[in-house]
């Protein structure tokens, strides 16, 4: 005999209501992750103009406003029975797009002797770059692996974005700018005024910022690999401590007003070499610091030690 028996229409209708409901829930998560998921990135990309806004002497991106009206600003730890007062710079970013991300930013002042100020840069440079070596190792780079291709390349992509804010894989000309979004501004007052001794037309309320600069070539470039720049200290050879002629903070000189001599930073003082006359950056193109150390001619720089007595500079005799 034929089974005739069926689902009743009370069945029919609570099974397609199992199936309304169960779909229902099923669209509302899917939306709700993809808005998640759109809300992210979008968080992503404002917190990451923010902190290029936050690092850029001048902020150029309409949607994020800095105020800085807390210029000066203190924070106070306490650690035991003692406050511990810290005194720096505080900004604020906010967008005007999502106004509930905002981004602050302090960063402390730090008191230098003068005498040391640009040796502390120096391995300041250098404490950066360990740190860049170990991010690239911890990502599989290996000792032949070219930096400017492949993989490695986009791990300095994310790298760079992760303390500048900017998609570049080319940290060699964006050195300035690295730096500078990593450690506060540095100034030299005794040093500025010397060499507008020498150079009239020197500014020194203009040009003032102290930065780790390298000038090596796009041919040397693309045969670079991580032995020679990271494992056999070639950020140490290529690098030139300078005050160049541009203004912004994060700026490649291609002027040279002053630069340290590298070969002094194990020292208890720093010493400079201020050119007599106008020099470009070109000379130093390609070269490494010891290379161009050996083609300077005393008639055309002055050498400056810093003095640990007065603070002041002095030349060498």
């Amino acid at each position: 005999m034929k089974n005739t028996k069926g689902m009743t229409l009370i069945e029919v209708i609570i099974s397609l209501l199992i199936i309304s409901t169960a779909s229902l829930i099923i669209v509302v998560g899917f939306v709700t992750a993809l808005n998640l998921f759109t809300d992210s990135n979008h968080y992503k990309d404002v917190t990451n103009k923010q902190q290029k806004a936050l690092v850029d002497e001048e902020n150029k991106d309409t949607d994020i406003d800095v105020d800085d009206t807390l210029a000066n600003y203190s924070i106070t730890i306490t650690e035991g029975s003692k406050p511990t007062v810290v005194n720096g710079t505080y900004k604020k970013a906010t967008s005007k797009t999502y106004k509930d991300v905002n981004l602050s930013n302090f960063i402390p002042s730090i008191q230098i002797s003068e005498t040391v100020k640009g040796r502390n840069i120096y391995k300041n440079y250098c404490k950066m770059m360990q740190e860049f070596s170990n991010y690239l190792k911890e990502q599989g780079v290996t000792s032949d692996d070219k930096l400017f291709e492949g993989k490695t390349k986009e791990y300095i992509k994310e790298w760079m974005m992760q303390k500048t804010g900017a998609n570049k894989s080319d940290f060699i000309t964006n050195l300035p700018k690295l730096y500078a979004s990593i450690y506060p501004d540095i100034e030299l007052d005794s040093l500025l005024e010397v060499i507008r001794t020498y150079n009239k037309d020197f500014d020194k309320e203009k040009y003032k910022y102290i930065t780790p600069c390298m000038y090596i070539s796009d041919s040397t470039r693309e045969n670079l690999t991580y032995k020679d720049f990271f494992e056999d200290e070639g950020y140490k050879k290529y690098v030139f401590i300078l005050v160049g002629d541009k203004a912004k903070k994060g700026d490649r000189p291609t002027d040279i007003w002053a630069l340290l001599d590298n070969t002094t930073v194990e020292d208890d003082q720093d010493t400079w070499l201020i050119p007599k006359s106008e020099i470009s950056t070109k000379i130093l193109e390609n070269k490494t610091y010891s290379e161009f150390y050996k083609i300077i001619s005393g008639n055309e720089w002055i050498y400056y030690t810093t003095s640990k007595c007065n603070k002041n500079y002095k030349k060498c005799v």
